[in-house]
């Protein structure tokens, strides 16, 4: 046997061996890779991205963990208490979800269409969407935001990776067992390289050794004269130099193998290294399948606790059945004071200018004939035209009409101050201002004090506790705010004149009208449905109901729409069956207007 050649068959079997616990640790690494590998996301930016052929923007502000962008889906991770927003600009349909908002909008003639995505207080939340070159539909259905949907109470939390399987902790040990085999080959390999270097200086030192004897012994011949003794040492001189070289050749071959097994070795740590960080990213999975453990046992405890709730709501329910027929005479007495405050509302009308009147009054155009096809058309953008002017009303009196002088106010509505109108209206402004949670300047409280007062052009047709119920409103949706900014302003203004408010920071009341429709309807609320946004949006939201009113001039004008008698007696009654008792607080109030006004049905 070859025994030089059994180094090089050993080390070409370890570097085999090592090849294929490269391969199998980074096969394996890459598969965890493709879990982890997505890094946070900061959109300082406007972001574009092209989905099933069409493009869209991530708007700067947006957050995420992770975006995979498919032939026809993309696919968000938003950190918990972020949000990200998604923008069509040509106003294409983003997704047929139903729990996604999609803002549908007309600007300057051209559809846009938004969502807005945000993660939960907790966990991220990731959601896929399959965009088509379907154009998004402006709503033409009651009184409300076009194309507003609310995104549904709840949404599912998605976490980044699951444990993993029992293959993948497979091959990790296999791995690690391989390489830790390699390693100990490599070892044995530097060490037989070692002792063949030893030899081969022990056998260069004894070829020296030779060479310098046959040197000697050549001089000794030549004296002698001996031309045999020359010869013997001649041939003594080659075999010693040949020694040496193979000595040398030895000694190269020798280094060459302790290089090599040098290199399995180094190899070999590295293979070690990555079995080691797979099997460290193998335990970072088991531990996040804990944390999933821990939040589904939290998510009981949770259901628990809302089940003890519930049960003492029974409780209080009952109580409150005794006490049904105090709160009926109570009823009767708010009825008997709205009548007044109505009366009083309609003296203080009748004391502004006629033109002002005849301003806030909208009579209808009586047709003649039923309207052609064409005549719908232009009908129908009149509509939108009535829809899109009174958004820039209310834009421009949350500007101008709501002002801390009252003198400013007055002025801009035609008429002078008035000391008794003010006192008779002042604890009702007091009582608003008390009941908010949260303390206002003087300033913000004069602002609040004239428009319950004496209101603005929009709002001339309401009555000053309709005024109030619409900032109790904003408040209950507010965690106890009232209006202070020039936005919150208009967003007062919006549910004052039936429109969605778009106050994303006001949820406090969003869960509570998902919990109502449900106990009103006996099912869960259908977000494609018109009607059923139009309830939900008047329950989180206390929205004023209004209808559009045709002028001479053929536009369309919006205008209050309260019917007392054949809508909210009725409603009345249902809500009474329903609760056991009447309404004693603005969200109350809220859930009767919905079923007097949205149009949802139980099926």
């Amino acid at each position: 046997m070859d025994m030089q050649a059994l180094p090089s068959r050993f080390i070409r079997h370890l570097i085999g061996v090592f090849a294929l616990i490269s391969l199998l640790a980074s096969t394996f690494l890459y598969s965890l890779a493709t879990v982890y590998a997505a890094s946070d996301v900061n959109y300082v930016a406007d972001q574009f991205i092209v989905v099933n052929g069409m493009t869209f923007t991530i708007k700067n502000g947006s957050q995420a963990l992770r975006v995979v962008i498919d032939d026809t889906t993309a696919t968000f991770t938003v950190p918990p208490q972020s949000f990200l927003k998604l923008v069509s600009e040509t106003g294409r349909l983003i997704t047929d979800r139903t729990d996604i908002i999609q803002d549908c909008n007309d600007v300057g003639g051209t559809l846009t269409n938004t969502i807005t995505i945000e993660g939960s207080q907790e966990s991220p939340r990731t959601f896929t969407v399959n965009p088509t070159n379907i154009a998004c539909k402006l709503s033409t259905l009651g009184n409300f935001s076009q194309g507003a949907v609310l995104p549904a109470p709840s949404a599912s939390v998605s976490f980044p990776a699951p444990s993993p399987s029992s293959s993948q902790k497979t091959v990790v040990n296999e791995a690690t067992s391989k390489a830790d085999e390699a390693a100990a080959a490599a070892a044995e390999a530097t060490k037989n390289a070692d002792k063949a270097a030893t030899a081969a200086k022990e056998a260069r030192m004894k070829a020296d050794e030779a060479l310098n004897a046959a040197d000697l012994a050549k001089v000794q011949a030549e004296k002698a004269a001996s031309d045999e003794a020359a010869k013997k040492a001649e041939e003594a001189a080659v075999t010693a130099l040949d020694a040496i070289k193979k000595a040398d050749e030895a000694t190269a071959k020798a280094a060459e193998a302790k290089q090599k097994a040098d290199e399995v070795s180094a190899a070999a740590t590295e293979a070690k290294s990555k079995a080691d960080k797979a099997e460290s990213l193998a335990a970072e999975a088991k531990e996040k399948a804990k944390l999933v453990a821990s939040y589904a046992a939290e998510a009981v405890k949770k259901a628990d606790e809302a089940s003890a709730i519930a049960a003492e709501a029974k409780k209080k329910a009952n109580s409150a059945l005794v006490e049904a027929q105090d709160a009926q005479t109570k009823a009767k007495a708010a009825e008997d004071k709205a009548a007044e405050a109505k009366k009083s509302a309609k003296d203080t009308q009748d004391k502004l200018p006629k033109e002002a009147v005849k301003e806030a009054e909208e009579k209808p155009v009586e047709e003649a004939k039923p309207l052609t096809t064409e005549e719908k058309k232009i009908d129908q953008t009149a509509r939108n035209e009535g829809f899109k002017q009174q958004a820039e009303d209310i834009k421009e009196e949350s500007a101008k009409a709501i002002a801390s002088d009252k003198s400013v106010v007055t002025q801009e509505l035609g008429i002078q101050p008035d000391q008794k109108v003010e006192e008779q209206y002042a604890p009702l402004v007091i009582n608003v201002i008390e009941k908010a949670e949260a303390k206002l300047k003087q300033v913000e409280k004069a602002k609040v004090d004239n428009f319950i007062t004496y209101g603005t052009k929009l709002t001339l047709k309401l009555g000053a506790g309709e005024r109030a119920g619409v900032l109790r409103s904003f408040s209950a949706a507010c965690d106890g705010k009232l209006p202070i900014t020039e936005a919150e302003w208009e967003a007062a203004l919006r549910i004052a004149n039936g429109r969605f408010p778009s106050l994303k920071d006001c949820t406090a009341t969003k869960d509570r009208a998902f919990t109502n429709f449900e106990l009103v309807y006996k099912r869960d609320a259908d977000l494609k449905n018109p009607n059923d946004a139009a309830a939900i949006n008047i329950m989180q939201f206390g929205l004023l109901p209004t209808k559009q009113v045709k002028q001479k001039d053929g536009t369309y004008k919006t205008v209050p729409n309260r019917d007392v008698d054949k809508r909210e007696k009725p409603a009345l009654k249902t809500f009474h069956k329903e609760f056991g008792y009447f309404p004693n607080k603005v969200t109350a109030w809220n859930v009767l207007k919905a079923i007097a006004y949205s149009g949802a049905v139980r099926r």
